[in-house]
């Protein structure tokens, strides 16, 4: 009974520098975890007021004609895919 008792003893022992070096390691995690977020909301901030500072300008072009050997280039891609899909199918 006594080997028994020592023997318990040595390994609530070992679970419990076990524990503590498991808890030691979690608070570094933890740390760094944190150490991680803070310096993303740094970035988000310093990149959300450089997005604000930015201005766009857009040009609009209105000539809707497509050239005429764009557009049977694109109805020949068109009519292979339909056709590639049915067979498929």
């Amino acid at each position: 009974m006594e080997n028994k008792s020592v023997l318990i003893k040595k390994y609530v022992n070992e679970a419990y520098m076990n524990k503590v070096e498991l808890e030691s390691h979690l608070k570094g995690l933890t740390d760094e975890i944190n150490f991680y977020k803070q310096l993303y909301e740094k970035d988000i901030c310093e990149l959300q007021s450089q997005i604000l500072d930015t201005s766009v300008v857009l040009f609009m072009d209105n000539n809707c004609s497509l050239d005429l050997k764009v557009k049977a280039q694109h109805e020949d891609i068109t009519n292979h895919s339909w056709a590639e899909a049915e067979t498929m199918y």
